[in-house]
């Protein structure tokens, strides 16, 4: 009986999801792909977009799935980066111990480039610092939104995150 009931409702949810309205329904699916590159066109062209995380790799090997609310976050000459770190310090470095924010911090960009490498692929780097490392961001993303992030810190390992530009459909 539990069953039948969670079948009833996940069906319920199936439709009510299905038939929301949102920007994208009823276009085409070259329509939808027009309009996703668009949108990501335009949040690097505005430098206002945000990068949700899925997964993370260690510079030592190993990819890591990651539950919801990791991002990263561009604003202008901003960055929110609130991404998770898992990695050494580089011998002979320090950093302050014990409350290390990582890469969980709101910083200056420095040095912004964003340049388009072939049709629908763009490379962005930039450069930021908090009180603990210096780190270098570089991020390659593709116009359907997928994207790959490098973070290089001056004291720390770098490590890599694949995410999904935001965008509003």
């Amino acid at each position: 009986m539990k069953r039948i009931a969670f079948m009833m409702a996940f069906a319920a949810l199936l439709v009510s999801c299905g038939t929301t309205g949102g920007v994208t329904s009823g276009m085409s699916k070259a329509e939808r792909k027009a309009y996703v590159a668009e949108q990501v066109y335009n949040g690097l062209d505005e430098k206002h977009y945000t990068i949700e995380v899925s997964h993370m790799t260690e510079r030592r090997g190993g990819m890591r799935t990651l539950s919801g609310g990791y991002e990263l976050q561009v604003k202008g000459d901003t960055v929110i980066s609130y991404l998770p770190y898992f990695g050494d310090v580089y011998a002979g470095r320090t950093v302050p111990y014990g409350q290390q924010k990582a890469l969980n911090f709101t910083g200056h960009i420095y040095n912004y480039v964003a340049v388009m490498e072939k049709q629908g692929e763009y490379r962005i780097q930039f450069q930021t610092e908090t009180d603990e490392d210096r780190y270098i961001y570089t991020i390659q993303l593709f116009d359907n939104g997928k994207s790959y992030i490098d973070v290089l810190g001056e004291n720390r390992t770098s490590i890599s995150f694949i995410g999904d530009m935001k965008i509003a459909y």
